[in-house]
């Protein structure tokens, strides 16, 4: 399904700067034509064209510049005596005119700029949406749904990665994070997804697609100064029922049921990257759960997000709460609790990913809708509008 783009809107200027320099020009008016002696103010009547300029384009600016010339024109010839930066009104008029060229020619400027900086976020933002996978509401016989959200502002991806492929041996989803932020984050993300693509379709253990990821990274890790890492959550869902799981230094998954949320206690291994310093073999769990069980995995970011007085989120807690009475549809399960999490901590810094998996019921189509929300932080709060 394609992604929702508004999700990726930059954060636009206030439409009120677009409407500031023709209150002032009003203001400025009024005000030197009803004093008795003149305020002064004629400057402010130059200076809306330079405050259109601001957020406004070479037009309206133009027409700003022109409405401003024209009411300075009428000031100085109802009252000769009006004055603004210590000139004549001849020679003022002649400022005022300048100065509203000088606002158009500075608008163009500003629009080219603008356009030039939206070309080059354009492409940044195809790049990052290359690497984050384009997930449908159902792979295979899986019902899925996710939201990301990156700590980096202005960003779209971050160090936290998932997906979820169909492969000879069932299908098989994965949610991790990847050491740091930034770039660097971004390019190790990239490395594990795409061994995470070959390795479901190569081998049939998830414990030896564990072990291509670890490979990757070692790999990787050979040409850098510094060692990187990653935890790391593989699910497998195999043909026959039932679920397996390798945990690779990741928070473990909640598996919901019937109103009820328990979490899920399995042996972790090292964190990929660091299997040469703790050389233990990822091992598989395997569970039995009922029809309709959600299995609701995330990474730290959800866990470590702090209220104002210091608490850690009780994301068990929540996910009862949202599970109360009827099964809600697996998007609006990691919408709320994303919803919830933001009202919970007022700042969150941390990467954030949230993977909903549930087993579907006979041959139906699954959910409709997109399976992926992203969260996008600009200078402001984060854009709801989801993907």
């Amino acid at each position: 399904m394609p992604y929702d783009y508004d999700a990726l809107n930059r954060y636009a200027r206030p439409q009120w700067l677009r409407w500031l320099p023709l209150p002032v020009l009003i203001a400025a008016a009024m005000l030197e034509h009803l004093s008795p002696v003149s305020v002064g103010l004629t400057f402010l009547v130059g200076a809306s064209p330079l405050l259109a300029a601001v957020a406004c384009g070479p037009v309206v600016t133009a027409v700003y510049g022109v409405a401003s010339v024209a009411v300075a024109a009428w000031l100085f010839d109802h009252d000769s005596d009006v004055g603004g930066i210590g000139l004549s009104g001849h020679n003022e008029l002649l400022v005022v005119v300048g100065v509203a060229l000088v606002g158009v020619l500075a608008a163009a400027a500003r629009a080219r700029y603008d356009r030039r900086l939206n070309r080059v976020g354009g492409i940044a933002a195809a790049v990052q949406l290359a690497v984050l996978p384009r997930l449908q509401g159902r792979v295979g016989d899986i019902e899925c749904a996710a939201l990301y959200r990156s700590a980096q502002r202005d960003a779209i991806v971050g160090g936290d990665l998932f997906d979820v492929r169909e492969s000879p041996y069932g299908v098989r989803a994965i949610i991790g994070d990847v050491k740091g932020h930034g770039l660097d984050a971004v390019s190790n993300m990239a490395a594990l997804l795409g061994a995470f693509h070959e390795a479901v379709l190569d081998v049939a253990g998830l414990e030896q697609v564990a072990e291509r990821l670890e490979r990757r990274l070692a790999v990787d890790n050979a040409d850098r100064d510094t060692e990187q890492f990653a935890t790391a959550l593989l699910i497998g869902f195999p043909p026959g029922g039932g679920v397996e799981l390798v945990v690779c230094g990741h928070i473990p998954p909640y598996v919901l049921s019937g109103g009820g949320v328990r979490r899920v206690r399995a042996v972790a291994a090292p964190p990929l990257g660091l299997g040469e310093l703790v050389p233990v073999r990822p091992s598989v769990l395997r569970l039995d759960i009922n029809p309709g069980d959600v299995l609701f995995a995330c990474t730290d970011g959800a866990l470590e997000a702090r209220d104002a007085n210091g608490r850690f989120y009780p994301l068990e807690w929540r996910l009862a709460e949202l599970m109360t009475g009827k099964a809600p549809p697996l998007a609006r399960l990691t919408r709320g609790v994303w919803e919830d999490l933001r009202r919970f901590a007022p700042e969150i810094n941390d990467d954030v990913a949230l993977l909903a998996l549930r087993r579907a019921d006979g041959d139906g189509d699954g959910e409709n809708g997109d399976a992926v929300h992203l969260v996008y932080r600009g200078e402001g709060n984060d854009n709801e509008k989801g993907r």
